[in-house]
């Protein structure tokens, strides 16, 4: 599978690891209009996620054409700001709404590709993520925890890329475990002075894989 994203930023960097590379899905990249256009003349993408604001034209008209020929005829997400919100139309499949949720929006996509996301239980638990040369210590909560990583839920953001020890106890835990996870994932909360901040086990040990698949059966 083929998924091209139509974006002037690096917004979608973030979903190139996890669900993309476990489906073994390709991800393409445009930064405006004409790039896009000359990557359709070469490839048939089962998938566009395009943005309304380009720099060289509007994301909307891309997927109107598109839609107009029977050539192209991919799936279509469009992302608007709030202001634009109201534009309806048929050329495109689904439509969202900035700031992008990141779990929202990669539901839409995997409904429309057909498979299904990662399936874990959910927990919710204190962390504690300690970071830089002066130990400086952020808490936050986690919102889905996984043997892979987690996503927390924290007032203070980090850099994608960046590399932390992330201190945690699970449910029933006495001793907090310990893990290096690099942040994969990095999104402003709505409404809120709060950040989604997705964490990246690195080269996690298997028994802490272990204790954490034991709470999520």
């Amino acid at each position: 599978m083929v998924v091209l994203f139509v974006e002037d930023s690096d917004f979608y960097q973030q979903f190139r690891r996890g669900f993309f590379g476990r489906i073994g899905c390709q991800i393409l990249n445009a930064r405006s209009v004409a790039e896009a256009e000359e990557i359709l003349a070469e490839e048939k993408p089962d998938l566009i996620v395009v943005s309304y604001l380009l720099p060289d034209g509007s994301g909307a008209d891309l997927c109107r054409r598109l839609a107009s020929s029977g050539a192209r005829g991919a799936p279509r997400i469009l992302i608007t700001s709030p202001e634009d919100a109201e534009l309806g139309a048929a050329a495109w499949d689904e439509q969202v709404t900035r700031p992008v949720d990141p779990d929202d929006l990669m539901q839409r996509i995997s409904r429309i590709l057909g498979v299904a996301q990662r399936s874990a239980e959910r927990a919710s638990i204190q962390v504690e993520v300690v970071y830089g040369s002066r130990r400086d210590q952020v808490s936050g909560t986690c919102q889905n925890l996984s043997p892979d990583g987690m996503l927390v839920v924290a007032s203070h953001p980090l850099n994608l890329g960046t590399r932390v020890e992330i201190q945690f106890k699970l449910p029933g835990g006495d001793e907090p475990l310990r893990a290096i996870a690099e942040v994969i994932r990095h999104t402003r909360l709505a409404g809120k002075d709060r950040h989604a901040l997705g964490f990246r086990f690195a080269d996690p040990d298997p028994s802490l894989q272990e204790k954490i698949k034991a709470i999520l059966v």
